[in-house]
């Protein structure tokens, strides 16, 4: 998102420092430094020497804008910022804290607006819901964007050269699922499902992202020849190739039992694709959005019974379905709408 976005933030006079708390600067610090950014990395720490740092990085670049992106220490940055910059923080999760940790963190949200200012933004309308439910903390709507020079409906060749180079037959129902294998996905429940249609619907599951969960060794792969779907499902791992990947597909399933915005299944529907999604807060969201985005329940049965209807759809018309949908994906998640929401909230008028 930050990559696709900073010529739009150039444009409209920012500079873009980010800052790395990681255990080491990121994978994406590269990719990042390419683009424009300027990369600090201080390994977070919860000794003061590391607040120390923090403040002594804020002196030297002295930001106009200081966005928060995490929850961990975000009242922490916003104290250390607010002196001499306004603090904007997203939000990005339906962050579900019971018991004295919910009071503890409607506490810091109100320490945060009231005393240092902050402006808290949400990326969909289930996270700004929650913030208010059940932290009594309002926040500005700005969807996640993606980025529309990658992400686009194919061309019938582009789509079937990359069916023809994945091996998938012109009667394959090829089902793309994006997204790193961990319990809150719900791919163990999308595999079982795919299990209950008939060998005639020739239904084929691709999987683009990690496919194994750390904190269990969960695997897919594994669990997918348990139920005997090994020649009809394909775990690529990540990849920097998904628009391909999506374009080999007939539809996108996202089966998550919570998301905070979903943006595979943004970039999937910019990529022309029908919708299987599950019906809880993150992806309810983009009910309406467009027909052929269908919501399901999260069980077995549900997104069975959601793929069955799909996949009894005719191909022309789960592509005329997929191209209405790209048109209403980027009308509202492009990285252009996206990026002017920010800007209104940074101040158009301070330079950086």
């Amino acid at each position: 998102m930050l990559v696709s976005a900073l010529p739009h933030f150039r444009a409209a006079g920012y500079e873009t420092h980010v800052l790395s708390t990681g255990v080491d600067r990121g994978g994406f610090a590269p990719a990042l430094e390419r683009a424009g950014c300027v990369v600090h990395h201080i390994p977070f720490d919860r000794r003061l020497a590391f607040a120390h740092r923090f403040h002594r990085l804020v002196a030297a670049v002295k930001p106009h804008v200081t966005h928060v992106h995490c929850e961990r220490a975000a009242p922490l940055y916003a104290g250390l910022a607010a002196p001499s910059a306004r603090v904007i923080r997203t939000i990005h999760a339906c962050f579900d804290f019971t018991g004295t940790l919910r009071l503890r963190k409607g506490g810091e949200r109100w320490l945060c607006r009231r005393v240092f200012g902050v402006i808290h933004a949400a990326p969909s309308p289930s996270v700004r819901d929650n913030e208010r439910h059940r932290f009594m903390n309002d926040t500005a709507l700005c969807p996640n964007w993606y980025d529309d020079s990658r992400f686009f409906p194919p061309t019938d060749a582009e789509r079937h050269a990359a069916r023809r180079d994945l091996g998938f037959a012109p009667d394959d129902f090829v089902v793309a699922s994006v997204g790193n294998h961990e319990p809150v996905k719900n791919y163990h429940r999308a595999l079982q499902a795919i299990r209950q249609l008939p060998p005639e619907r020739r239904v084929r599951f691709l999987h683009v992202g990690r496919p194994i969960d750390p904190s269990t060794g969960e695997s897919l792969p594994q669990l997918a020849a348990g139920l005997d779907l090994s020649d009809q499902a394909r775990f690529v791992g990540q990849s920097d190739e998904v628009p391909r990947y999506l374009h080999a597909a007939d539809i996108h399933m996202m089966p998550s039992m919570r998301e905070g915005f979903g943006m595979a299944a943004v970039e999937a529907m910019a990529s022309g694709l029908p919708q299987i999604l599950a019906d809880v807060p993150g992806l309810a969201d983009f009910k309406g959005i467009a027909p052929g985005v269908v919501h399901a329940s999260p069980t077995v049965n549900g997104l069975a019974a959601a793929l069955a209807a799909m996949s009894a759809i005719s191909d022309a018309e789960r592509r005329q379905a997929g191209l209405a949908i790209a048109v209403a994906a980027r009308s509202r998640f492009s990285t252009a709408t996206g990026v002017a929401r920010y800007v209104q909230l940074y101040g158009s008028s301070n330079s950086c």
